[in-house]
């Protein structure tokens, strides 16, 4: 009976322990479990990002979409499906030649920093393709420029927004 005793006790305190490991590593609050804008609310914002870059543009260009319509799945550690999805937009900047496309980086970040966006990734120079990512905290929104150098001196530029992770309905939904 003692025997018996010891390996029911050990177990009960493994138990215990465990527990307590998971709450003091923060598993009983995980904040991808609170609620989030709805999937309508973040293609609003994604789409009203790039509306308010574009029109920062200079006169005589036009954007051309692309990429899916459909939200992307967001990983959670080791690539597992969390559940929740996030919204992207991509939009090839049509342009009339001559146009300033070298300057699209240069006039999208004084605009960003004067709307107070936080500046997340700055690869212009020798990098390609030349980049600027920055973060609208208040949207919840990434928004990028991407310049691409082609053969013969041409220049593609990229306007691309996605948001945070959201539950599509805003709040986690059983699974069927």
């Amino acid at each position: 009976m003692t025997g018996r005793l010891a390996v029911r006790a050990a177990a009960f305190w493994c138990v215990v322990f465990s527990l307590v490991a998971m709450l003091a590593a923060g598993c009983g609050k995980d904040r991808n479990m609170q609620p989030t804008i709805t999937l309508a609310e973040a293609t609003e914002r994604v789409e009203r990002s790039l509306r308010d870059a574009a029109a920062q543009l200079p006169a005589g260009a036009e954007l051309k979409r692309e990429g899916p319509d459909e939200p992307l799945p967001c990983e959670g550690a080791g690539g597992m499906d969390t559940g929740q999805v996030f919204m992207e937009r991509s939009y090839h900047v049509i342009h009339p030649e001559p146009w300033p496309t070298d300057q699209l980086i240069e006039i999208l970040d004084r605009y960003w920093k004067s709307q107070g966006f936080r500046v997340l990734r700055d690869d212009r120079g020798d990098r390609l393709p030349a980049t600027l990512v920055v973060r609208d905290s208040a949207n919840q929104v990434d928004v990028a420029i991407d310049l691409y150098h082609r053969g013969g001196g041409s220049i593609d530029a990229y306007l691309v927004a996605d948001s945070d992770c959201i539950w599509p309905d805003g709040t986690l939904s059983p699974r069927s």
